[in-house]
């Protein structure tokens, strides 16, 4: 099981998993907001709930990056003996912080489902309640990692007389906590479908709308994975809590990123839709400069070719001669420059930017021949309200309407 986990040192597979998965969740997060604030112009608790489970994750991710700093990944063995007790109080610390983050991101995501699905009360009472259950075993778990020795140091530094619970306490009531929060994952990932397939929408959207929100289903399949880690783990860390304890942290740190993501992609779709609009005019503004250049390119050309045509007829007419001729006394005929253009068949570059041949005409005088190019767009249908901000994040609003009763 070594080897997996980044052999008898885990402590950079520990800090690559950690960032990478807690820069992901950052990063969705924050386009959540940014849905929510500037686009729908709506900030509800369950964006607030969301922006607190995130605060601790990173808080969690500091804390493992300061287990590693003391030796957190390494066998006990190797660790000085002087850093030892900073060693295994940062695996407290972070132990205890962990336990956090895989219950606050639940309340967050029964009040996601709370304000787009419009569930029923039994079904809110039952939800919310099962949250503040799940809260409850892990504010009890965390706080049993720190008081379970007295005096409390005597945890992580023996040489402090005292004494402690029996380590199954613990290790029970670890069970209990993540086999309830994967349980959550999979019931909070199925009421989703049964609400979604009663809209009169296609039916691939309605796949993809309970797919989008039962994301936290690969969250549950991890927390009962967890399981089987926990009490292998716990007989281990006893003898070397610096070392045994990296694979249930880091699978820790995939479920709670996973679960912060999973509850965050179905409000992202303003965001999204925003930068496809505005990667879109992008690539149609390059295009029209584009044209627009190749287009005073050719007018250019144009334009040189009817003076090389005026300065020839010019000189030949008042020499007697063509310019471009060898021969300075042969005669040379008058042309009339606007019919002889007109009458002048066109090379094929020149016909494929001709006008029809009913509007073909040179300009006379001191006309100007312009061409205007006018853009038309609509408004977005959100600025004018059509379109609810609640509803709009999974595109339901259409469907809402059209929806059978209750």
């Amino acid at each position: 099981m070594g080897d997996a986990y980044g052999g008898d040192d885990r402590g950079p597979t520990v800090l690559g998993v950690t960032w990478a998965m807690s820069g992901l969740a950052i990063i969705i997060v924050f386009m959540r907001i940014l849905s929510r604030t500037r686009f729908s112009n709506y900030f509800g608790v369950d964006d607030g709930l969301m922006l607190f489970a995130l605060a601790v994750n990173i808080a969690y991710a500091g804390a493992l990056t300061a287990g590693v700093d003391a030796g957190f990944g390494k066998h006990f063995e190797v660790v000085s003996p002087s850093d030892r007790p900073l060693a295994v109080f940062r695996v407290v610390t972070q132990t205890s912080i962990g336990v956090w983050t895989f219950a606050l991101p639940k309340l967050a995501i029964v009040a996601l489902l709370q304000r787009l699905l419009n569930l029923r009360k039994l079904v809110l009472i039952v939800c919310w309640s099962s949250s503040a259950i799940l809260v409850a075993g892990c504010a009890a778990l965390s706080l049993l990692w720190f008081l379970q020795c007295k005096p409390v140091p005597h945890q992580w530094d023996p040489s402090v007389g005292g004494a402690c619970l029996d380590p199954m306490i613990n290790v029970n009531l670890s069970y209990f906590c993540v086999a309830f929060s994967g349980f959550l994952d999979f019931a909070f990932a199925l009421i989703p479908p049964f609400t979604i397939f009663r809209l009169n929408m296609p039916l691939y959207k309605r796949i993809v709308l309970s797919a989008a929100l039962g994301g936290g289903t690969i969250a549950g399949i991890i927390a009962f994975y967890k399981l089987s880690l926990v009490r292998q783990i716990e007989e281990f860390a006893l003898i070397d809590p610096t070392y045994a304890d990296v694979p249930l942290q880091l699978w820790t740190i995939a479920e709670v990123n996973i679960l912060v993501v999973a509850a965050s992609l179905p409000t992202i779709g303003p965001f999204l839709r925003f930068v496809g609009s505005s990667t879109s005019k992008y690539i149609s503004r390059q295009s029209k400069k584009r044209s627009m250049s190749f287009r005073s390119a050719t007018n250019w050309s144009l334009r040189g070719e009817k003076k090389r045509m005026w300065w020839g007829n010019t000189l030949g007419s008042s020499k007697g001669v063509h310019p471009l001729s060898s021969q300075q006394h042969d005669e040379v005929p008058m042309v009339d420059v606007e019919s002889d253009a007109a009458a002048r068949p066109l090379v094929p570059w020149q016909e494929a930017l001709a006008p029809p041949h009913d509007q073909q005409r040179l300009p006379r005088g001191n006309e100007i021949l312009k061409t205007v190019e006018v853009e038309a767009s609509h408004e977005d249908a959100r600025s004018r309200g059509v379109i609810s901000p609640t509803m709009d994040d999974l595109g339901l609003q259409e469907a809402a309407a059209r929806s059978v009763t209750r």
